[in-house]
């Protein structure tokens, strides 16, 4: 219930987004940070998440950051413009930070390597269940109620989800592990600074300092983070996890695959509200087509690589996002029909299912890389990946208002690298 309203949180606002542009007085670019933001401060968090979980006991620290995900959407709905705003977006983000990284390490823990692949089919589909609803929720509550509206319901489900904690999780009191606050630090700074870049990069292009100088910076931190890591007597994330391959593979997998995540889960509402001038109840409604098909496939996904391998699970569901890839790309050129639209974006679901459920799994092979900022820095470089393909789309679109085939073009070629990357990566053993 935590990993579904986070998600549903993040992805509620992605349909009125254009209403939300028009309130505030803000260009389509600016808006997207209202969007990204929770991204920024969730991905660059999560290893910092993994630690203060296991340090403090996982069921206190899921309570207070589910609790604090609700009340900053609630005061979102109040927020009187943009920086307030995002500032509120940031800090659920924060507090997204705690649960992920969390829930996948207790999964992996309880569950045997035969039995790990369908227990994180589980958390892929509370997963896509948040992404199913977020979207046409969010489009019928704001044609009802206004944009505002869409903060306050995710609300409901996120003081359910401390009260059930609370009562059937039994407690934990949390391991006295040292925080090498060097490396933490590094990375907290440079993954921020790297994501700031990012998210900023559709309002001052590629060439501004302001894109260049914190993406410098947080390459400088990042390489601290190396090099602390290298040589500490208790490093923040285990050097182990960057010897396993299962562990780099799926991470190079799951960066390229979820780009095309990323730039479908905004391109595809702007095309149809845009383009299409679709109302955005309706608009919505198209859109759920992605995550239902995350859903029904997250239980396929996991006995495919249940299987055969990790590996192939990444492959197929790369394969499947170049395909799909093109496939939008030349969908929103000649104009397809809803039905057919909607068709290439169910397909295009199944293939994100398996890239989610496969690196999940790859990702969690090693004690190392399953416990605390091992698991969170795998889901930093998963949010990276998403943030990148919603800033590309959001800067294609800032520059050309109709170019929706290169930038779902440009997704497909992000995919191709990282199909082309497993291969790269050395066999596991």
């Amino acid at each position: 219930m935590g990993t579904f309203v986070s998600v549903v949180y993040g992805s509620i606002v992605t349909v009125p987004i254009r209403e939300v542009a028009r309130d505030l007085g803000i260009s389509i670019g600016a808006a997207s940070l209202v969007i990204t933001a929770m991204s920024l401060s969730f991905g660059a968090l999560m290893p910092l998440g993994g630690w203060i979980g296991n340090r403090f006991g996982r069921r206190r620290v899921y309570c207070i950051g589910t609790g604090a995900l609700t009340l900053a959407g609630i005061a979102a709905a109040f927020a009187p413009n943009l920086p307030i705003l995002v500032a509120l977006r940031l800090l659920q983000g924060a507090a997204s930070a705690t649960i992920t990284p969390v829930v996948i390490a207790i999964l992996a823990e309880i569950h045997p390597p035969g039995e790990r692949a369908r227990a994180l089919s589980g958390w892929a589909l509370a997963n896509g269940l948040g992404q199913a609803l977020g979207p046409p929720l969010g489009g019928v509550i704001a044609s009802l109620f206004g944009w505002r509206a869409d903060f306050l319901a995710p609300a409901v489900f996120g003081v359910l989800a401390v009260l059930a904690a609370w009562r059937f999780v039994p407690p934990d009191l949390g391991t006295r592990t040292p925080l090498e606050w060097r490396g933490a630090g590094a990375l907290t700074v440079g993954a921020l600074a790297i994501s700031s870049a990012i998210a900023g990069m559709p309002q001052v292009g590629p060439a501004s300092p302001s894109f260049l100088v914190p993406l410098v910076v947080g390459a400088a931190f990042v390489t601290v983070f190396v090099q602390t890591t290298c040589r500490a007597e208790h490093p923040f994330v285990s050097p182990a996890v960057f010897g396993e391959p299962s562990y780099v593979r799926s991470a190079v997998a799951v960066v390229c695959g979820t780009f095309l995540l990323g730039a479908s889960t905004l391109g595809i509402p702007l095309y149809l509200t845009h383009a299409l001038r679709m109302p955005v109840a309706s608009a919505g409604f198209v859109t759920l087509a992605l995550p239902v098909a995350m859903v029904f496939s997250a239980r396929p996904s996991s006995g495919f690589v249940h299987r055969t391998s990790s590996t192939a699970g990444m492959r197929v569901g790369l394969v499947a996002a170049i395909v799909m890839g093109c496939v939008l790309a030349l969908a929103t050129t000649e104009r397809l029909p809803i039905p057919g639209l909607m068709a290439v974006i169910f397909v295009t679901g199944i293939g994100l299912s398996f890239v989610h459920t496969s690196c999940a799994v790859g990702s969690t092979a090693t004690v190392a890389a399953r416990y605390g900022a091992g698991v969170g820095l795998f889901n930093l470089i998963r949010v990276v990946g998403t943030l990148l393909g919603t800033a590309w789309v959001a800067f294609v679109i800032q520059n050309a208002p109709d170019a929706y085939a290169p930038a779902f073009g440009g997704a497909a070629i992000v995919a191709a690298i990282g199909f082309a990357g497993t291969f790269a990566v050395p066999r596991d053993g």
